[in-house]
């Protein structure tokens, strides 16, 4: 019979097996903070997330949701981050809502309402990343219904917003969201279209299928890139009339040139890419559907936004100024491998902040510009100012800036100590039981430890590398060699040259029987250190599977020059032998 399975007030890191949770039951997360509440290699019916402050549920390999099903009731900053396919998300009552998954066909469906929106993200192809806010989906109702967004006023719209529901799903190898109601219509459309009609004949098919295509529409609405390339010394007006409906902008390879998004021009996104000397201005009455600008690979390039730009994500680049008309228009500026960025404000010029290379090294102390390309910087508006801080990710990969985490840890240790004033204060009280002390004071001593973990928590590149090989050998453990694997690729991913990493996913493909994997990582390690004796053994294993005998003979050989009593290389190197003489016969 299903059941549920409830975790209720935790903080720090929760993981659930398979031990814990059964296939039929529901697994329910209620009232949580500052907690990762891991699916680790478990299956279970439906995940529901409800109540929780600064929550990650993370949904890791080789973890099952039979129902597909994710719900987010009453939360707040929250990030369901998927490793597995997700059918349906469904997102209510919550505001700061995040949900990432590994690759874009993990995305089923995602319902949210519109006051709240939800940022989607990929971590395998950020270029589909969006910020859906309360405003883009306004537009996607006067797209929708044919009115504009402010022609029955902010109340008008306000209202519009309070009873729509959205669904952001992948479409045609696009990002799309669609009001709910339209997308029904649409998949009803879809559905008729594709019932067999037997007694129809071609020309009655053919008119269905023109129907069909009508109440279809666009199906791509944020599928069509439109690209402005190679222009030299022009100055280039963009307006609905010369864009294609629902337009992603790419400019690209242009110099000297002056783009002006014009009138009430609307566009999804837009791309820069490779401009010089050029100059973007995206006046008051323009219209950006995700609130998403991406600038890489351009120079003394100038952005003028009289518009909201929830992100804006600028990478190797040189000489970029972006002006806000205003500083309620800077949602976040992250950069990364840009060489001398101004962030300007004329209604608040002492706002003003100039990013050169000396400003970034004192931000991020060690780190050596302009060789340096990926540390990534964020520049925001925090209690008034704009401020920008180094982006830092904890062990868990988590990413945040230094004086969050150290708020993070303020705020825990103070709701440590009132937990143990509380505890203190009714253990000292009569009317408890022996045994209800010392349950309360066991509760008390887990939950400690659990904050004392998180306090302990580092960040930085060998933390990091260091949380994912534990997590590879934990899964070792447990036998899952498949996973541990993914968790050593992903320890590589952050640092390429420790041996016993290569060392360590070496015997993950010996147990997977991958047998060329295997030897390509013990070579990895042997190559950076000679002297590794498992990579030799283990590089003697893998080349005794793919029967290259006289090689594993060679490989077992240096396994004994470096550990001489090493019984297993001694054994091995006699069945090598025996083989090879076997295939010379």
């Amino acid at each position: 019979m299903s059941g549920v399975h409830n975790i209720s007030g935790q903080t720090g890191k929760v993981t659930i097996t398979a031990e814990q949770v059964a296939a039929s039951d529901v697994l329910e997360i209620t009232g949580c903070s500052d907690a990762e509440v891991e699916l680790l290699s478990a299956a279970t019916s439906k995940v529901i997330l409800k109540d929780c402050t600064r929550c990650v549920l993370k949904l890791s390999v080789g973890s099952t949701i039979e129902t597909g099903t994710v719900e987010v009731v009453d939360c707040n900053t929250v990030e369901v981050k998927a490793a597995i396919k997700v059918g349906q998300i469904t997102i209510s009552n919550t505001t700061a809502a995040t949900a990432t998954f590994n690759k874009t066909e993990q995305l089923g469906k995602i319902g949210h309402t519109g006051r709240n929106g939800v940022a989607v993200g990929f971590a395998t192809a950020p270029e589909y990343n969006v910020t859906l806010t309360s405003a883009n989906l306004a537009e996607i109702i006067s797209a929708s219904t044919g009115v504009g967004a402010g022609a029955a006023g902010a109340g008008a719209g306000e209202d519009a917003l309070s009873g729509a529901t959205f669904v952001t799903h992948f479409v045609d190898e696009e990002v799309v969201t669609d009001e709910a109601g339209d997308l029904a219509a649409k998949e009803a459309a879809a559905a008729n279209a594709a019932r067999p009609i037997s007694a129809a004949t071609a020309a009655e098919k053919r008119e269905m299928l023109t129907k069909a295509k009508k109440a279809l529409g666009d199906k791509k609405p944020e599928g069509n890139e439109f690209v402005v390339a190679d222009k030299k010394g022009e100055t280039v007006a963009l307006s609905t009339a010369t864009l294609p409906p629902k337009p992603v902008l790419l400019l690209k390879g242009n110099e000297d040139c002056t783009f002006d998004l014009s009138n009430t021009t609307s566009v999804i996104k837009l791309l820069i890419n490779g401009c010089k000397r050029c100059k973007v201005l995206l006046p008051a009455s323009c219209k950006l559907i995700t609130s998403v600008v991406e600038v890489w690979d351009c120079e003394d390039l100038g952005l003028d936004a009289g518009v909201k730009i929830g992100t804006l994500q600028v990478d190797i680049s040189k000489a970029i100024t972006v002006t806000f008309a205003s500083t309620d228009l800077l949602g976040q500026v992250v950069q990364a491998g840009v060489e001398g960025m101004e962030i300007k404000f004329p209604s608040a010029p002492e706002q003003d902040v100039v990013l050169s290379q000396s400003v970034l090294e004192a931000l991020a102390p060690g780190i050596k510009l302009p060789e340096d390309k990926t540390t990534q910087f964020t520049t925001r508006l925090v209690d008034g100012k704009v401020l920008t801080e180094e982006i830092i990710r904890l062990a868990n990969d988590f990413p945040t800036t230094l004086r969050e985490k150290e708020k993070h840890d303020r705020d825990l240790k103070a709701k440590d100590a009132a937990l143990t004033a509380m505890a203190a204060k009714m253990l000292g009280e009569a009317g408890l039981s022996p045994a209800d002390k010392e349950e309360l004071a066991a509760k008390v001593k887990t939950t400690s430890e659990k904050h004392g973990y998180e306090l302990e928590a580092e960040s930085g590149k060998e933390a990091r590398v260091e949380y994912k090989k534990r997590q590879g050998t934990e899964m070792f453990k447990a036998k899952d060699y498949q996973q541990a694997a993914v968790h050593y690729t992903e320890a590589i991913q952050i640092q390429d040259d420790i041996p016993a990493i290569y060392a360590n996913r070496c015997m993950c493909w010996l147990k997977l029987a991958e047998a060329d994997k295997a030897l390509a990582d013990a070579d990895k390690c042997i190559e950076l250190d000679p002297k590794y004796t498992k990579a030799h053994f283990r590089r003697g294993v893998a080349l005794l599977e793919l029967d290259r005998y006289e090689d594993a003979c060679k490989s077992f050989r240096a396994t004994l020059d470096l550990d001489p009593k090493n019984s297993q290389a001694k054994s091995s190197m006699m069945l090598a032998e025996k083989k090879l003489m076997m295939s010379r016969r």
